[in-house]
């Protein structure tokens, strides 16, 4: 980077001009190179030149505006690569509404994760402790949208420069837009000197109005800026054509001029005369006067003029559009092809043929890229499908709403997989403890991976759409009905690495590795409808199977039907298992039952927005919250020893003593006497010590304030826990300081009985717990003082 040079920290005026004749922003590299070579031209060192850093008008970040096909993503892809030759971490993310892992922020920022991961210590730190015991995070994804962020400026706390490329931001969903836009000021005002942001959108009213509150520098892509550079894309696509020089000049004017400062549509305007080399150059030039102005109407025109010309069916051409569009993934030409191959035998059965077809269906409309993966040639060619920029001359052009679009797309994905591709797996057992069916090593036909982890995607876009699923369902009943079809896509889905079904995820999660030859088939089709979500067709599916679905007990491996939807949440599920029989206080194998797996159980997985509405549908349901876990010793198969590993729980005990208000709200109904109001808050006292919850068990006036028959009383066991607050409240509550509970201290039958310990003496010598190790240590002083002040003055006796 050699020496500063003489630019160096000079500065001819410390005030600010009030005008120039050449304003420069960036003091950086880039700004410094065209400072000197504007001063090396001899016209120019008379001029008035002032140099501004952009953290002078902004706050690290910078936003750039431009229609569609303005060559938004083509500056921000250019950016990015001359930005990673400074050595130091660029994040990037382009938005793209229709890839679905590409329009939301999550997205964006998992990305950005992935990228700076190398640079940062920190971060590694961090996802290695959310990786491990006891947090054993199976995936980012996992993580909230506040999580995620918590680690990106983690990772950037103390990053000496950080460069970040936002493009298309426009294409991100509108409902998390604002949100998201908040975020990104946050960091471009994090540290403005060392975290640059650049952001490229369209300039629609949401996004302006947004980004009108937010300190960033606008700049705008308008046509006079572009013009020279759309000039020079035609010059450079004309000098390899055979056409004359003066039919050269005239296509580059026609097209200048009608492109209107847009790149999209010059290099629309040279693919469409690539392909008319052997036409006369009057024809040529006939064509290109006819080529319509705005981008929807090339659009419309491209379609009609390259499906006449081609003579390839309208159907075919819509089909490739569709997959296209609406595929969770960029799909290969071979993969689209072999879809339509299978399913759609009117177009042909020849592999070569069809892939042919598919490539030039729809002419320069849609890109191959070196892998073979097709892509629509921008984004504003989804929109035009979509509907969103339509002319009503567009009328024979099927718009692609997303419900039938989606509903589609699954149907095609499942007649693929019955096409008797399922039929052809081979499996082989392996040798492990668990004797787990794996599949053989074999080579699966193109469009295979994505029918097999995509089909219950789609279905379930279309059923958000609110497009009937009867079709749909039939057909997946069909196909799951078909005994070892659900463990065959199992297994597939497995083989494919899919994230989707891993389990931890959305999908497969938790299905059975070994099977239980007991289970039935109705059975085995609800738990695998239930990893993938298909509330739509379980509805369906119990009304027609329901009594056979629900009823099993599980085994080792393998929770009952309930049990599993309360683990994963799913409430609409359990409203449809309760409805056709699901035995709300059945026992799994670990003698737990639904409500106290809803109530955290064994693991935490069931925590969250979702459990007070788990916890109350159960209990509106009938399950008893006084149902004793049966917990049974039972010796494991490898080492001889005794699983049960702690105490069996009522669920109304779990409720008190491990959770908030919120859930102990919906059991108090159930405390109905002195004698259980007494247990519910002795359960507090021995576990959350949670305030909230202590009021209200005592507001509901069963509580003996006092009572001792059984153990210490309630108000020793606050001071013998340290808890200050616990103490007041139940000092409130009418708490006597000088009751002793009593104890028998002489051999049974004596008669004779003796004064127990009061709070003063839980107090003398308090000592705490440590929740991490377990390992107790005297209490702090201030706490045994505030403790101490609070029962003396509610007359404690300290004789």
């Amino acid at each position: 980077r050699g020496s500063p040079g003489s630019l160096n920290n000079y500065r001819s005026t410390e005030e600010l001009p009030s005008q120039c004749d050449i304003l420069i922003i960036g003091a950086g590299y880039s700004g410094g190179s065209l400072i000197t070579h504007i001063l090396s031209q001899p016209e120019s060192r008379d001029k008035s030149i002032v140099v501004l850093e952009a953290r002078q008008l902004c706050s690290g970040a910078t936003g750039q505006n431009g229609v569609p096909g303005t060559g938004k993503s083509v500056l921000a892809s250019g950016l990015i690569h001359h930005l990673s030759s400074e050595e130091c971490p660029v994040l990037y993310f382009f938005f793209r509404h229709t890839i679905q892992s590409n329009h939301r922020p999550e997205s964006a920022i998992r990305d950005w994760l992935a990228q700076v991961l190398p640079f940062s210590p920190h971060l590694q730190l961090a996802l290695m402790n959310l990786t491990s015991e006891p947090i054993n995070l199976d995936f980012v994804d996992d993580l909230s949208l506040v999580e995620l962020w918590h680690l990106v400026r983690l990772a950037l706390k103390n990053m000496p420069q950080v460069y970040c490329v936002v493009d298309a931001l426009d294409e991100m969903d509108s409902d998390a837009l604002e949100h998201f836009l908040q975020l990104i000021d946050q960091l471009g005002n994090m540290h403005p000197d060392r975290v640059k942001l650049i952001i490229t959108s369209r300039p629609i009213a949401t996004i302006e109005k947004i980004v009108r509150n937010l300190r960033l520098l606008d700049i705008r892509l308008d046509k006079k800026a572009i013009n020279p550079d759309i000039s020079t894309y035609l010059q450079h696509r004309l000098a390899s054509s055979k056409l004359s020089p003066e039919t050269k000049d005239a296509i580059k004017n026609i097209a200048l001029e009608k492109a209107d400062g847009l790149f999209l549509y010059a290099k629309l305007t040279m693919d469409k005369i690539a392909g008319l080399d052997h036409e006369p150059e009057t024809e040529i030039l006939q064509t290109l006067e006819r080529m319509p102005v705005s981008l929807s109407f090339i659009y419309g025109h491209l379609l009609r003029e390259h499906m006449g010309r081609t003579g390839l069916p309208k159907g075919l051409q819509m089909l490739v559009l569709q997959l296209v569009t609406h595929a969770t993934r960029p799909l290969r030409l071979l993969e689209i092809s072999d879809c339509i191959r299978v399913t759609q035998p009117q177009y042909g059965q020849d592999a070569g043929t069809i892939k042919s077809h598919v490539r030039t269906c729809c002419g320069p409309l849609l890109e191959v890229l070196p892998d073979e993966t097709v892509r629509v040639v921008h984004h504003s060619l989804t929109e035009y499908l979509f509907g969103l920029t339509r002319s009503s001359a567009d009328e024979d052009i099927p718009v692609f709403e997303p419900g039938p679009t989606h509903d589609l797309v699954a149907n095609l994905c499942l007649s693929y997989l019955q096409a008797g591709h399922l039929d052809n797996i081979t499996f082989v057992e392996n040798s492990t403890f668990f004797r787990r069916t794996v599949l053989a090593k074999q080579e699966f036909p193109p469009f295979m991976n994505y029918a097999v982890n995509n089909w219950h995607t789609h279905a379930k876009k279309a059923t958000r759409r609110q497009f009937p699923q009867e079709k749909t369902n039939e057909k997946v009943f069909s196909m799951l009905m078909t005994p070892e079809s659900a463990w065959r896509l199992t297994a597939l889905a497995e083989q494919t690495h899919t994230r989707s079904w891993h389990p931890g995820h959305p999908g497969l999660s938790g299905y059975p590795w070994v099977r239980d030859e007991k289970m039935s088939l109705e059975t085995e089709v609800l738990l695998f409808s239930m990893r993938l979500g298909l509330t739509n067709f379980i509805e369906n599916f119990l009304e027609r199977c329901g009594e056979e679905a629900v009823n099993y007990s599980g085994t080792k491996m393998i929770q009952p039907p309930l049990h599993q939807a309360v683990e994963k949440r799913m409430l609409e599920i359990i409203h449809l298992l309760v409805k056709h029989g699901a035995e709300l206080d059945q026992h799994d194998y670990q003698g737990d039952t639904p409500l106290y797996v809803a109530l955290g159980g064994q693991s935490s997985r069931t925590k969250g927005a979702s459990q007070p509405a788990i916890v109350e549908s159960l209990l509106k349901a009938g399950a008893d919250p006084w149902k004793t876990q049966e917990r049974k010793k039972r010796r494991s198969h490898m080492i001889g020893i005794s699983e049960e590993s702690h105490t069996s729980y009522k669920p109304i005990r779990m409720a008190f003593s491990t959770c908030d208000d919120t859930i102990a709200k919906l059991f108090i109904p159930y405390v109905k006497t002195t004698e259980t109001a007494n247990e519910a808050l002795g359960w507090v006292m021995e576990g959350s010590r949670n305030i909230k919850v202590m009021r209200l068990i005592l507001d509901f006036g069963l509580v003996a304030i006092n009572a001792c028959a059984d153990g210490p009383t309630f108000l020793f066991l606050a001071c013998k826990h340290g808890d200050p607050k616990a103490v007041s409240i139940l000092l409130e509550a009418g708490a006597d300081p000088n009751t002793c509970h009593f104890r028998n201290s002489e051999p049974s039958g004596s008669g004779k009985e003796m004064a127990g310990p009061n709070v003063m003496h839980a107090l003398a010598d308090l000592t705490l717990m440590d929740p991490q190790t377990h390992i107790r240590h005297a209490a702090a002083d201030e706490v045994v003082t505030e403790c101490f002040k609070l029962v003396l003055d509610a007359g404690a006796d300290g004789k």
